[in-house]
């Protein structure tokens, strides 16, 4: 379904009780049916649902591997699409100043 990865803004349009997506290690799980089967971290689920949960989950896992969520795998998140890593950097300023 998503060929080139899965679009963080597609991750973040799952991101209630309905459809829950989170994003763990770079790649895109639907942790739908553990909120909807009042898993013990639905809640944790919900908070960080349509965005970035490494921490959180490293946080409520310690230790664990992101393969115990590998049930609920999406796929890998889409690689943001920017300027190359071998572009030149140019500065950023506020408001334009130097």
């Amino acid at each position: 379904q998503f060929p080139d990865g899965v679009p963080m803004d597609e991750v973040a349009k799952h991101a209630d009780k309905e459809s829950a997506w989170i994003v763990v290690e770079g790649k895109v799980y639907d942790c739908t049916p553990l909120v909807k089967d009042g898993h013990k971290c639905a809640q944790r689920i919900l908070d960080v649902a349509g965005g970035e949960a490494t921490d959180a989950f490293n946080a409520a896992h310690p230790g664990a591997l992101p393969e115990m969520l590998q049930a609920f795998l999406v796929g890998p998140l889409q690689k943001a699409s920017g300027p190359s890593e071998d572009a030149p950097r140019v500065p950023q300023f506020p408001d334009g100043v130097p």
